[in-house]
């Protein structure tokens, strides 16, 4: 299976606790399982019976649902800025031309966010973090992060540059 494209491999149909997904951690992509990924949330997974071995046997709970939607008023950024977490959603452009840095601060186990990049000469910068920086590469650029401990995961990106 060597070089080959996440998006050249088989569907799986069915999701288990030891499956792994991928994940970029300082440019290196490496693999987390989905019991890790659940473990980060504490309680926020609960089984249904002690044999339940696949995500469609677990419960959801204690997760706000609207973080999950990405309900609310997202944060419209044009020049430097701080990420507003208290939304769900962060939109960068740029009217003025001018390159401009937006910071994360830390945040909440469990909080996920996501940044659109709606214009380039934006970068998102994380002090403390496993990666310092993502810069978008088009304008239809995007990145969901999930926090966890102390640091921001990198879930998905799309037409970033990572550093």
């Amino acid at each position: 299976m060597a070089d080959k494209k996440i998006s050249e491999l088989t569907a799986a149909t069915t999701l288990g606790v030891t499956d792994v997904f991928p994940v970029t951690q300082s440019g290196v992509t490496k693999k987390v399982s989905f019991e890790v990924i659940r473990d980060s949330f504490g309680t926020s997974f609960t089984e249904i019976s002690s044999d339940a071995a696949n995500i469609s046997d677990l419960v959801v709970t204690n997760i706000s649902w609207n973080l999950m939607t990405l309900a609310g008023t997202p944060q419209e950024v044009d020049t430097t800025d701080t990420v507003d977490l208290t939304t769900s959603i962060t939109k960068c452009t740029n009217s003025l031309g001018v390159p401009y840095d937006l910071t994360l601060p830390a945040g909440t186990d469990g909080l996920i966010h996501v940044v659109f990049f709606q214009a380039l000469q934006v970068s998102l910068l994380a002090t403390g973090m496993n990666w310092t920086s993502i810069t978008p590469t088009a304008s239809t650029a995007s990145v969901v992060l999930l926090y966890s401990g102390t640091s921001w995961y990198i879930l998905s990106s799309n037409q970033v540059n990572i550093t």
